[in-house]
């Protein structure tokens, strides 16, 4: 075989492994976007066809009507939310997202997306607490984005806990980096790994997984006591 054979070859093989990893991408994301708008659709059909069946009887019970109503409306905030998450999923796939490094305090971002995060805390019935937090950790990151990261996270291991579970949150700085465990503890359960790879965990941790990345962060779940999700972002002086 000569030597531009070999070269052709070698050239096709790379752009094989280009086009697959892009359809796996695809794949994640399309998977990813279907996992988070089943429940929302779920949702809104089954309270419009409750909602249907008291006025076809004539006899449309106001609370529940009221109930009804609630529940579809938040069920459309919801499927809106995705929209603008598959967007930002898109965005983040494309390499077009723009972002402003500074130097940031990660553990007032931390608390900022935790302040946020009580009320549904509060819904769901759980702890959702501080563990060890440097006040010392600093970050360069976007603060915007790096915040949106917090928020998907610690909502996901808020929803994907149970009532009277333990949603903790701690931040460690390293020599180069600085890190950030958001840990769901379900009392008496063992957590199943989350395959992220496969779209699962739905648009959340697939965008808060690009834009660590896109800052030259890592990202990854881990299960023990409880599921951890776990990114770091490069440290500031």
């Amino acid at each position: 075989m000569t030597d531009d054979m070999r070269r052709l070859e070698e050239e096709v093989e790379s752009l094989r492994r280009e086009l697959d990893q892009e359809r796996r991408a695809r794949e994640a994301l399309l998977a990813s976007a279907s996992h988070d708008l089943r429940n929302p659709l779920n949702t809104f059909a089954m309270s419009l066809g409750l909602l249907r069946d008291d006025a076809e009887r004539n006899e449309l019970e106001q609370q529940r009507a009221v109930g009804l109503l609630s529940r579809m409306e938040r069920a459309s905030d919801r499927m809106q939310h995705l929209i603008e998450d598959l967007l930002e999923a898109s965005r983040i796939q494309a390499g077009k997202i723009e972002l402003t490094p500074t130097r940031e305090s990660m553990a007032a971002l931390v608390r900022a997306a935790m302040t946020e995060a009580q009320p549904i805390a509060v819904e769901k019935k759980l702890t959702l607490a501080e563990g060890t937090v440097d006040d010392d950790a600093f970050v360069k990151a976007d603060k915007r984005k790096t915040l949106e990261v917090l928020r998907k996270i610690v909502t996901y291991a808020i929803r994907q806990c149970s009532d009277r579970g333990l949603v903790r949150v701690e931040v460690t700085r390293r020599a180069t980096d600085v890190l950030v465990d958001v840990v769901s503890i379900i009392p008496n359960h063992r957590p199943q790994p989350i395959k992220l790879e496969d779209g699962k965990g739905g648009l959340s941790l697939l965008i808060a997984r690009g834009l660590v990345a896109a800052q030259g962060g890592t990202f990854a779940v881990e299960t023990g006591e409880g599921t951890t999700f776990r990114f770091t972002l490069p440290a500031a002086a």
